[in-house]
């Protein structure tokens, strides 16, 4: 028998385990996967929530609108800082403005002026800013009152 083969044979017969320079690679392999995936989720979840904001505030403008044409009323909102206001106007008399918390902690809203509905179904045209952090979602409100949204 050789001196090589019977160190090669020693070997293999008692290495258990990793090395040392096996498991750091391992590691690093996984610490930068993690954190990739960190960065990539958090984006994620930061965009679920403003589409889930943008969502319930859509709703609630398209009934907005429902209400005006079925009820034959003028709507109109606008935007207080995390609150959004509502009244409506039959002939010539306006309600009260009717304010509630429109939802998210971090999120903010920002929209100029008022978004008025008519009995007809249309609308004033209106961008409304959604933010989270570096994400900005905008929700425009067309002349004839349709709504989309898009990430900008």
């Amino acid at each position: 028998m050789d001196v090589n083969d019977a160190i090669d044979k020693h070997f293999i017969i008692y290495q258990k385990g990793f090395s040392l320079i096996e498991i750091l690679v391992a590691l690093v392999i996984i610490s930068t996967m993690t954190a990739l995936f960190n960065v990539s989720f958090g984006k994620m979840y930061h965009k679920s929530q403003l589409k889930t904001a943008s969502a319930l505030l859509k709703q609630t403008l398209i009934n907005s609108r429902l209400t005006a044409i079925t009820q034959n009323l003028s709507v109109q909102h606008k935007i207080l800082e995390k609150m959004l206001c509502t009244r409506t106007k039959k002939n010539q008399d306006w309600n009260q403005w009717n304010c509630k918390h429109l939802n998210g902690e971090n999120i903010n809203y920002y929209m100029k002026g008022q978004i008025n509905f008519s009995s007809r179904g249309f609308a004033s045209p209106k961008t409304i800013k959604i933010y989270l952090g570096e994400l900005t979602l905008s929700l425009i409100i067309n002349i004839n009152g349709s709504i989309r949204e898009e990430f900008t």
